[in-house]
């Protein structure tokens, strides 16, 4: 082997083991501890392991952390394994080099498994929340809040408007993994976020699910709602919807049936109606999709209590067209060329027609 070749394996094995324990440390938040640094007086930062080995333990790179020096398979004393020395054997070929490495890395990722796996093991992930049949209740109707875990749960929490104290605790049904809270009778009062977690078997809690917004309906009367110009628009083109209330001061709340989209809110203006004032808010859909054709319903609201809403608008069905009218220059353009065609063929057919009488009538004679 030649003298470049063999600085160039005495340098991959100083620094590459330091880089990979530092891609250790980083990958299971300094949870793997960090083996001795090489002694400073070893040439090119190079420190092999003692050890001792048999015959055999040469051919498979078996190393022994008992005392005595590192034999010619320098495979056999990885940096870390079993303390650092300076060896008094060089290394032989780069087949040693490339062998010593391939443990190394092996080693170190060995090292960094088991720490990793621990740090996975302790996540617990959070829950699903969802409400049955929707989170849109009519007042005095029931709602069931349905939470559901990934893991095997012994019981189900359940917080509102992010209070450290849980509002409720269920115990799961075997082979279930979800539990139910009902609220028989939908009132202002069961309005607002609610959040819930589940206590693992080994009592360990999990992360907190995403907000659930309860919503109450049917409290005040209707608003009315309208589309300007009109509720029929080409795509790409421009309308607005208008909804508006004698009996509340907004905000409005427009949602589209069908959909699970969160409802479009806006604060409401005041305005003169018929010598009346009401509150208006325009909800601007431009430019117009495929997709803002449907049914829409509007509700009123107070800023004091925006989770508690009116009764719905009467629907406003919104349908969108293909492409905008065809302009009526080229229909008529198409209709006069037609027509053109039309006589030219007459005048062709009247000649020819007359033509044939002519030469029946010289055959006569």
């Amino acid at each position: 082997m030649s003298l470049g070749d063999w600085t160039l394996s005495h340098l991959i094995l100083a620094f590459v083991p330091q880089a990979l324990w530092s891609l250790c440390l980083l990958r299971t938040g300094n949870h793997v501890r960090k083996p001795p640094d090489p002694e400073p007086h070893h040439p090119l930062g190079l420190a092999i392991l003692q050890g001792e080995q048999s015959e055999a333990d040469e051919e498979i790179g078996t190393c022994h952390p008992e005392p005595g020096p590192c034999h010619t398979r320098a495979s056999a004393c990885p940096a870390g394994l079993c303390g650092l020395y300076q060896s008094s054997v060089p290394l032989g070929t780069m087949a040693d080099s490339t062998t010593t490495l391939t443990f190394i890395v092996l080693l170190c990722l060995g090292l960094c498994q088991g720490p990793w796996d621990q740090v996975q093991a302790e996540f617990i992930p959070s829950p699903s929340i969802w409400a049955d049949p929707g989170r849109f209740i009519t007042n005095g109707s029931s709602v069931t809040i349905w939470c559901k875990e990934y893991l095997q749960a012994s019981a189900h929490v359940l917080y509102k408007d992010r209070g450290s104290e849980p509002l409720e605790i269920r115990i799961p049904q075997e082979s279930s993994n979800k539990a139910g809270f009902l609220i028989e009778a939908m009132t202002p009062s069961h309005t607002g976020l609610y959040q819930c977690a589940y206590y693992t078997t080994e009592d360990k809690l999990s992360h907190w699910s995403d907000p659930l917004l309860l919503v109450v309906t049917g409290m005040y009367p209707a608003p009315s709602l309208s589309a300007q110009p009109s509720p029929v628009v080409a795509s790409g083109g421009n309308v607005s919807l208008s909804c508006s209330s004698q009996f509340t001061s907004g905000p409005f709340h427009l949602l589209m049936e069908g959909k699970f989209d969160p409802p479009r809110n806006m604060e409401a203006e005041l305005r003169i109606h018929n010598g009346r004032s009401q509150a208006q808010a325009i909800f601007s859909l431009d430019p117009v999709s495929p997709s803002h054709g449907g049914t829409y319903r509007c509700y009123g609201s107070f800023s004091s209590n925006p989770n508690v809403w009116s009764q719905p608008s009467a629907p406003l069905h919104i349908e969108v067209t293909d492409s905008k009218p065809q302009d009526p220059v080229p229909i008529l353009a198409g209709m006069g060329v037609a027509g053109l065609v039309l006589v030219v063929f007459a005048v062709i057919l009247c000649q020819t027609r007359n033509d044939n009488r002519r030469t029946l009538e010289a055959a006569r004679m």
